[in-house]
């Protein structure tokens, strides 16, 4: 008997703490603001959207419990996001890749940037490898960044031009970043200058 009590609450406790956790999804919007500049109140269940093209610049105060999707770049309101209204949990602000809101938020609640509320998918970003060059080499434009129409940098690299005599000798670090989805990633490989 004394062994089926154990059971019993090493069970119960076990699946007590155990929390599984899955991939956030983003919510469904309840309310839009397209424009204007009113200040607004977001309460528990709610889950409001400022999506692309709107010029609505107003405040909105999120309680506990709701959700603030962005998914326009220029929006330049505010926003409040206090845990401590209602029930938890504390308020979501949603955003994403060239939607990322930049103004200030109060009271930080959670924060999800990975672009699936507002249907951003970050292409991977990928960057060929270098050959060895000398220091004598004629400056030269890099290639070789995926996907096509970002921006290279590092020690030698001008506007996307390698100048090996400006790198000098050595191994050095070569930073190629997607500037087109808006995503920001980046992806590395070394190129070496002999002397």
């Amino acid at each position: 008997m004394a062994t089926k009590r154990f059971l019993l609450f090493f069970l119960v406790f076990f699946f007590a703490k155990v929390t599984f956790s899955q991939s956030p999804s983003a919510p469904t919007c309840t309310r839009t603001f397209l424009n204007g500049n009113n200040v607004y109140v977001i309460n528990a269940g709610e889950v409001a959207c400022i999506p692309p093209g709107s010029s609505y610049n107003g405040s909105l105060l999120i309680r506990a419990g709701a959700h603030i999707i962005v998914c326009n770049g220029n929006f330049s309101g505010s926003l409040t996001i206090d845990p401590s209204w209602g029930p938890t949990p504390a308020g979501k602000l949603w955003d994403g890749p060239g939607q990322i809101y930049t103004g200030s938020v109060a009271n930080n609640g959670s924060h999800n940037s990975s672009g699936s509320a507002c249907g951003v998918v970050c292409p991977p970003v990928s960057l060929s490898s270098f050959s060895n060059f000398c220091l004598t080499t004629t400056p030269f434009t890099l290639s070789g960044g995926s996907p096509s129409g970002g921006n290279y940098s590092g020690p030698g690299v001008s506007s996307g031009i390698f100048n090996s005599s400006i790198a000098g000798v050595g191994t050095h670090i070569i930073t190629y970043t997607d500037g087109v989805s808006g995503c920001g990633n980046t992806a590395q490989k070394t190129i070496t200058v002999d002397p």
